[in-house]
């Protein structure tokens, strides 16, 4: 005996498979940006275009847009443009691109993580913390931010320090790092310009070299490298453009830190 199929079973198990619209789901949009950041004896420095394009990818959104690619962790005050600003605390500055949305929403979830562990004395302002981004990003493996982060910041002895991350947490100290849409152009350029400091650990009786973490060079080179390399991709790659926004932290020696914020033009597609 055959058993019987209703046929409310069939058109449901029809409307299921039937994509919506038309199309696939698809929860993800790329709409640019391209992060990087370099980490010197006594500066950092993280870098981020100003290009928001739309689904297409060639539609111009925004040319100055830098709210979600470039932020504070510490507090939920956009960088000021064009300004240079002494700070009572070394401030932790994250940059991310990719989907917009998920980089606003993983901006907010820091700012807030870091506000309650600030209020409970868990953490402290003056140094920089990796773990946190990289467990707020692996807290959403399942269904991951499309956010493609560096971070900058200053060890409590004014040192600089970036790291960069995978969209579910995972991350390296490094000297150069770079992320999201003309990565692949960007980083060669950065990693030939850049003179690195070989730094070395011992080890019982073996001594190992680690990868740098640190360039060799002051900071207005550093900014002067970037905006070229900036320029650069600008040229080849039409989702990076217009502006180039640059934040320069270091450590003075009455111990205040200075966050100076630049903003140097791009190629207008």
């Amino acid at each position: 005996m055959i058993p019987r199929i209703s046929p409310l079973l069939i058109l449901l198990l029809l409307l299921l498979s039937t994509p919506v619209c038309g199309r696939d789901f698809e929860p993800y949009t790329v709409n640019g940006g391209l992060v990087s950041a370099v980490a010197a004896k006594d500066f950092v420095v993280i870098a981020s275009d100003t290009r928001f394009v739309g689904e297409s990818g060639y539609d111009i959104v925004s040319r100055d847009y830098v709210t979600s690619r470039l932020w504070m962790a510490q507090h939920d005050t956009d960088l000021l443009l064009g300004t240079t600003t002494t700070l009572p605390f070394a401030p932790t500055i994250i940059g991310s691109a990719g989907c917009a949305a998920d980089c606003e929403a993983l901006k907010r979830t820091i700012q807030a993580e870091f506000r309650t562990a600030h209020y409970f004395g868990t953490t402290s302002s003056n140094s920089v913390d990796p773990t946190l981004l990289s467990q707020v990003l692996y807290s959403r493996r399942t269904f991951p931010f499309y956010s493609f982060c560096v971070l900058a910041g200053l060890s409590p002895e004014g040192e600089g320090q970036v790291f960069c991350y995978d969209a579910i947490g995972s991350y390296e100290s490094v000297a150069v790092a770079s992320a999201g849409t003309g990565r692949q152009l960007l980083q060669p350029i950065l990693d030939r310009k850049f003179r690195t400091l070989q730094t070395s650990s011992a080890t019982s009786q073996t001594t190992t070299t680690t990868v740098p973490t640190l360039v060799d060079c002051s900071a207005q080179e550093a900014v002067s490298i970037l905006v070229d390399a900036y320029r650069s991709v600008s040229e080849r790659e039409i989702q990076v453009g217009d502006n180039v926004v640059l934040c320069v932290v270091q450590k003075k020696a009455d111990g205040a830190v200075q966050c100076e914020v630049l903003k140097v033009p791009l190629k207008k597609h």
